[in-house]
């Protein structure tokens, strides 16, 4: 059910980090809180299925003989296959450069745009909503709407033994999927002041519900201005420890 509207857009909230950081696990913690999160990573493989999307993305590649489609679904693999096939592994500035990924990037980014701000709109009633994303950081216009961005982080190890136990991935694979975007991000969005980082949280193993509920209720609390009026985050009941 959607909240009644309020005169004041709610705040929004982003939250990022990387790989098998705990990001869902921060943002069921906040919808558990009554504030709403938008899920970009699954909007965004729903968004490749639309229509529009789709024609847009035919129209642009299909000429170059690049075929993003199999059984009328989005084919991530293709689309990881033509990217990397095309980038120098060594080169950052080759693969920010990149033809196939600016494309598509190019052609997506006004639906997420736009499907955030529906998002938005249906929750006009929250004092604040949260933006889910690891690539959070390398999304200009949407880091420009962030009131706040919260980081979640632990320990390399730690985010190793985590992908390795979630998806079997191995330190190589790990890397080679978190490197473009952490290098997109240290090389172009860092220096351009993009964002501005409000919180850390660490999620470390052995960090229970209780601890990372405390850590998010402190920074919450301590934020002069978070919310206009008070809300259900600061039930005591509900963040009790």
């Amino acid at each position: 059910m959607t909240a009644a509207k309020r005169s004041v857009p709610p705040l929004v909230l982003g939250i990022t980090g990387m790989m098998c950081a705990g990001k869902s696990t921060i943002a069921k913690l906040l919808v558990e809180a009554d504030i709403p999160v938008y899920d970009a990573d699954s909007r965004v493989k729903a968004l490749y299925d639309v229509p529009e999307v789709r024609n847009t993305i035919e129209k642009e590649f299909i000429p170059k003989k690049k075929y993003f489609y199999k059984g009328g679904l989005f084919d991530k693999q293709a689309a990881i296959s033509y990217i990397f096939s095309e980038a120098k592994p060594d080169s950052i500035e080759e693969f920010e450069a990149n033809e196939t990924k600016r494309l598509l990037e190019n052609i997506l980014m006004p639906f997420i745009e736009k499907d955030f701000k529906n998002f938005i709109q249906m929750n006009s009633g929250a004092n604040m909503v949260g933006f889910e994303s690891a690539t959070l950081l390398t999304m200009k216009h949407i880091c420009e709407r962030m009131n706040y961005i919260i980081w979640v982080e632990a320990k390399r190890e730690t985010l190793l033994k985590r992908a390795f136990e979630r998806n079997g991935f191995t330190e190589k694979m790990y890397d080679s999927r978190m490197r473009p975007v952490m290098d997109n991000m240290r090389h172009s969005y860092f220096a351009k002041g993009w964002y501005n980082i409000s919180f850390k949280i660490k999620n470390e193993d052995g960090t229970t519900l209780g601890e990372l509920r405390e850590q998010i209720y402190n920074y919450l609390k301590s934020s002069s201005g978070f919310f206009t009026t008070p809300t259900r985050v600061f039930n005591i009941p509900l963040f009790s420890l």
